[in-house]
Formats: C-alpha cells, structure tokens, sequence
C-alpha cells in the first residue's frame, strides 16, 4: 500500500485518539481533523493513510456504519509517542517492524519483497538493473527504509546491518501460517532446540567417558540459557584437562531432518573466528521430538569459521547464514 509517508500514522491515530479513545468515529470526521493540521508541507491523501492504518491492523473499520475504532495494537502503538509527536518514534519503529510487518498482517507482503533480495558478503540486496523485479511490492522496501531496516543505495536497496540477523531468521521461518500455526511452530521450535542440546550433551558425556575422562565428562555443561549471547551452547573439554579449563565451546544446531542444514548467525560466526580451533559446530539430525531420541550421532565441524567453506560436502552462502549438505550422521551404535 503506497503511503506517502508511514509517519503518517500518528496523525491519524493521535486525531483518533483526541475525537473518540474508546468508541468508534465516522472516517469522514477523522479526515476533517487530519485535513486541519499540515506537517511539513505535506498534503498526504488522509483516506489512503487510514486504509493503511486498518490493514496494518491500528484501526478497526465498520464498513456499513463507514466508521473506525482504536485497537488495542494501535493503543500500544500511540503509548509509544508518549509526546504525540508526528515523526515516529524509535521504539514505534520497532513495533511496526516486529507487530505488524514480520509477525502481522503485512507478513506476507514483506515475505514477497525478500525474495527479490540476494546475499552478498556482508548483506542482503536487491538491484533494480540486474535483479529480480520486486513488482507490486516496492512499497514495502520503501517502508522498510523508512523505519531503517533497508538502507537505500545508488542502485536499490541493501538491509541495514543492524537487522541483518533478524531479517535472515525471518526469511528461513516457516511461510504462511496462521497466528496459532506460528505460535505453534514456535513451541515446537524450542522444543526441538532443547531436546538436540541434551542429545548433544549426553553425546559429548559419553565421548569423554569413552576416553576414561570421567571428571571431564561429568563437567561438560550447558551454558546457552545463562548467556544467551555466547555464540555457543555447550562447554566441554578437547581431552585430558589438568587445570579442569573449558577448551572446547560447541555451539549446538538441530533438525529433525536427517541432512545436514543449518542457519549460523553473525554473532555465532564473529565468537567462531575468535575462538579458532576451540570452538566446533555439532549437528545433531534426525530429532525425533515425540519420542525424545535420535537414531544419529551428530556431526562435528571442527573450527567451522576457517573450515566449512573447504568443506566440498557442503554448500554454504557467502555470508554464511544457511549451511546445506547431502549427508547425515553415523547411525548411533545399540546398547
């Protein structure tokens, strides 16, 4: 939806707001008080900015009364200018990212603008010359400028370094589910992660244990949910260790499909490179989370920053967010 301006959100949620809080206005009313004030020089189509306000789900429409209504998201949205100021604020920035474009019911649109986008080195773009058109779905890379996530360059448009990994999480997300499917898949999600943490856990107990190591093995530990920015999962130890000091830090990735396929995040991959040889991806394929077990040992990449590139089974993208090959584990021996 070609909007002139996505700030103009506050005008028409801010006059709103002053008519009417809690009950429901006509749009004719809404558009005479917008119509009074003019911000920067702009003669926005008010009509248009209250279609958007209601698809973004700000605004509730009565198409036979031809009324609106407050929602409880455009509630929150305006508590976020507490100075009912007319440029949006940071923090409404934020919300319209998370609430509406990636979470809400402009997901989709957003979804269809990413696919035109291709990796690089350091970042996503899209060229207008020499990429993917982007078609119906300009606008949304424009509004995505204006909440600072695109970055706008000579040529297009590259995603703002700040949101990188929060736009790759969001593109390898599952598509087109409804909110429940999401909040399922999400619980699922973790599920699955805790589960492949303990399987590795108790991988990484017994290769120790295998080498008469029994202090070490009973000293590997979990540290992902005390420092949720390590960059790795798990704290265990190369071999003998004489002063019991953490030398090997694994950082743990699970699927239940068999294949090795992964997504490494910046933070992940900046910990690697300074870690070196004492840091090691594992993953563990083939989580059955309904049964709690995998048939699979997992699979060790050793010094993954220096290595998975050389890695001739994999195939990795240049800014090594999505890790893919065709192989699997070692079925796990029987007891």
């Amino acid at each position: 939806m070609e909007i002139d301006s996505i700030s103009e959100l506050n005008r028409v949620l801010l006059f709103a707001k002053t008519l009417s809080s809690d009950s429901a206005i006509s749009v004719s009313s809404l558009i005479d008080q917008c119509k009074n004030i003019t911000i920067d020089a702009r003669i926005p189509d008010h009509e248009l900015s209250i279609d958007y306000a209601v698809m973004a789900g700000l605004l509730d429409y009565s198409p036979g009364k031809n009324k609106v209504k407050l929602t409880s998201d455009g509630i929150d949205f305006i508590e976020l200018n507490p100075e009912e100021l007319f440029n949006l604020s940071d923090s409404q920035k934020s919300y319209l990212l998370r609430k509406c474009y990636m979470d809400g019911p402009i997901r989709s649109s957003l979804r269809k603008c990413l696919e035109s986008f291709i990796e690089t080195k350091n970042t996503l773009i899209w060229n207008e010359f020499d990429g993917t058109p982007m078609g119906e779905y300009h606008w949304v890379a424009d509004h995505m400028r204006q909440l600072g996530v695109f970055n706008r360059t000579d040529f297009g448009y590259e995603v703002n370094i700040t949101y990188l990994e929060t736009i790759a999480e969001f593109i390898n997300e599952p598509k087109g589910w409804t909110e429940n499917q999401y909040l399922e898949w999400l619980k699922e999600k973790k599920e699955l992660g805790d589960l492949a943490e303990k399987l590795v856990l108790d991988f990484e107990r017994e290769r120790l244990l295998s080498k008469g190591l029994l202090p070490e093995s009973k000293c590997v530990r979990m540290i992902a949910k005390l420092r949720v920015n390590a960059g790795y999962d798990l704290e265990s130890f190369n071999g003998k260790a004489k002063n019991m000091k953490f030398d090997r830090f694994v950082e743990v990735k699970g699927s239940k499909g068999q294949d090795v396929r992964f997504f490494w995040t910046p933070n992940e991959l900046a910990i690697a490179k300074e870690l070196g040889e004492k840091y090691w991806i594992y993953y563990q394929g083939g989580v059955d989370v309904k049964n709690q077990t995998t048939k699979f040992e997992p699979i060790m990449f050793h010094n993954p920053a220096l290595n998975l590139e050389k890695d001739l089974r994999l195939k990795t993208s240049p800014n090594g967010f999505i890790v893919e090959g065709k192989f699997k584990g070692k079925l796990k021996q029987k007891k």
